[in-house]
């Protein structure tokens, strides 16, 4: 059998020729380099969000991490080293996504420190405006109703 009619063989040279763009295909280690820094910018960017400096979470970075540890795992032809440097890059990635998960639950259940500090803020500004105001004609003979508004 020709190594032309061994369809694996022709999806990769097909793969490694054209790209989307026209442009060769990057190389595993390429792609392993883009994972980890697209990692680290998910890691800055959900850090801005959970700051409040950004309105939504950073969903399209997400995707696309998701996406690309997703077609790494699938590849067959990792070295050992390669498949290491991967299952490195992905537990790094599961272990980030469960802490945002639990601080995301945190939050909508109003446990983090942020609203727990919102929470006391608008108790005590609750508390200050509770004063209550109170007409008498004479403060000394009305001692009692004085005490009692404040």
């Amino acid at each position: 059998m020709a190594k032309t009619d061994n369809k694996l063989f022709r999806s990769q040279l097909r793969s490694k020729t054209k790209f989307a763009t026209g442009e060769p295909e990057p190389s595993i280690d390429d792609q392993l380099g883009r994972l980890e820094e697209d990692i680290r910018r998910l890691k800055d960017r959900v850090d801005v969000f959970f700051n409040g400096a950004s309105k939504r979470p950073p969903y399209d970075t997400k995707g696309r991490v998701e996406t690309m540890i997703k077609r790494l795992g699938d590849d067959r032809t990792l070295s050992y080293a390669q498949r290491y440097r991967y299952g490195a890059l992905a537990s790094r990635y599961n272990a980030f996504r469960d802490l945002w998960r639990r601080t995301l639950q945190g939050r909508e259940e109003g446990r983090d420190p942020v609203a727990a500090a919102r929470v006391q803020a608008k108790q005590k500004q609750s508390k200050v405006s509770r004063k209550r105001v109170s007409l008498c004609n004479d403060a000394h003979k009305d001692v009692e109703l004085v005490k009692q508004s404040l």
